[in-house]
């Protein structure tokens, strides 16, 4: 349960849906508090690794061999030439509900 109010109460600002929870002022804060009925989120962050003083942002992507390289490129070029994009003359779909029957592709004339 705990897990839950942590994150409810630490995304609420950013999340509309969590918008229904009530925010409330420093002294009714206390109050609930001292009531029994208010929740005090915990931030800790527990880790045994070393914390690195850089952290590196170039050159991290994996190698690939001239050999792999090219059996990408060639398949990648395979692909563009044999895949249709075109619109099909006669569209096929299948409708839900009456939301669904109203939905109109604004794209295409």
């Amino acid at each position: 349960m705990d897990t839950i109010l942590n994150a409810t109460s630490i995304l609420g600002e950013y999340w509309q849906q969590l918008g229904i929870m009530k925010s409330v002022g420093q002294n009714e804060f206390e109050m609930c508090l001292k009531s029994g009925k208010g929740y005090n989120p915990t931030h800790q962050f527990d880790w045994t690794e070393q914390k690195p003083t850089r952290f590196p942002t170039r050159d991290s992507y994996p190698y690939q061999s001239e050999e792999t390289r090219v059996s990408l490129d060639r398949e990648l070029d395979r692909l563009i030439l044999t895949t249709s994009l075109a619109v099909a003359k006669h569209r096929v779909g299948l409708v839900y509900d009456d939301l669904m029957l109203k939905h109109k592709n604004t794209l295409v004339a």
